[in-house]
Parts: structure tokens; sequence; C-alpha cells
């Protein structure tokens, strides 16, 4: 494999998350009558995602859940139900994208808001520190899998589609990088994908 970008996503590839996780934390801040927010990698309120693309910032985010979800807690509180999907760096991750550094530039393009990244700044510290372009969507005011976010990568990277190759488990994302024209893999997260992709990297 030649290529010019490696792009990894970040959640379910470089670091462990499960939405379940939160998905419970959260119902059990509702009130008993509540209906359960809706919340996976598919199908999410589209709260979050106005979150996630930085439209509105935390504290809109917290009351948006007390308001029209019923949640009775404080923004602390909040905040420790959201983050309960962060599990972890990978064991694999630092070691994978330091492979994949010896045969083209790394770029991370993440779906992510500010709790998320504040709660994991210190622990992915080392592991930012080794990409050559960081893209996160609440900075960006743009998230996968809409068009936008992927052509300001292409723009900022300055390399053409085919000459990349994306890394996501998310199948709306998958899609939407094909449709530019980018070559893509469609990771199984906690699969030993990270085994195989990392012989791919040295196939010229």
């Amino acid at each position: 494999m030649k290529k010019d970008i490696i792009m990894f996503d970040l959640g379910g590839i470089l670091y462990s998350i499960k939405h379940s996780y939160t998905h419970q934390a959260l119902r059990t801040l509702q009130r008993k009558d509540a209906e359960p927010i809706i919340f996976s990698l598919e199908h999410a309120d589209p709260i979050f995602g106005l979150y996630d693309s930085g439209h509105i910032d935390t504290e809109e985010f917290c009351n948006h859940l007390r308001n029209q979800h019923h949640i009775i807690a404080t923004d602390q509180e909040i905040h420790q139900a959201w983050n309960a999907m962060l599990i972890g760096v990978y064991a694999y991750a630092e070691a994978l994208v330091l492979e994949a550094k010896k045969y083209a530039q790394i770029a991370l393009l993440s779906n992510i808001n500010h709790i998320h990244y504040s709660a994991i700044q210190e622990e992915c510290s080392s592991l930012f520190s080794l990409f050559d372009f960081t893209f996160f969507s609440y900075r960006l005011k743009m998230r996968k899998p809409n068009n936008d976010i992927f052509k300001y990568a292409l723009e900022t990277v300055q390399a053409q589609p085919q000459s990349i190759l994306f890394l996501d488990d998310t199948p709306a994302n998958i899609k939407a990088a094909q449709s530019l024209g980018i070559d893509t893999r469609l990771i199984i997260p906690d699969s030993e994908w990270h085994i195989d992709i990392m012989k791919e990297f040295n196939t010229h």
C-alpha cells in the first residue's frame, strides 16, 4: 500500500469507547417516567451532534439534557455520566500510529466534544503529539459524516483523495469519505484489525 496520508478516527480505532455505558449512566439520572435518551453509534438525539460540532456550548448541552430529557443532576454529574463511555487508549494505539508514520503522513479526524476532549487530553497527549494533522469536530464546527469536514481535511493535508487511507468504525462516515474518492477501511472495534492493517502498510 502506497499512500500519502493515513487518516485515523479516534473512538473505536485508537481509543476504546462503550456508548452503552453512557446510555445507562444518563438513564440513571433521568426521572423514572422519562423516555430513555436515544444514544448509540448509529442513532442519537440531534443534541449530541450539535455538541460534537461545537454549535452549542457545554452549558447549553447540560441544560438541554435537563429540560428535554428530564435529567435531574448537577453539571458535574452530567459530565461524569457523559464520560462513562471513555474506556482508554488501546494498548496497540501508539505502536500502530508509529508504524503508519514510516509510510505516510498521519492525520486524526475525530467527532469529539469539549467535555470528552477535556477528559482525555492528558491521557492522549503523547498519542496526539504523533500526528502531523489533527481535526477535532468541536473546534472546526463540522463533523462526520458531513462532507464539509472531509473537504476541509483534504484542503489542509493537500493530498488527492485517492492517496488517502481513512480508517473509521462508522459506516456512514466511510460512505461519506468514499463519495469524495478517499480510500477507506471499515474497522470493527475490539477486533484484531490493527495486526492486519500493519501488514498492509508494508505492502507496496
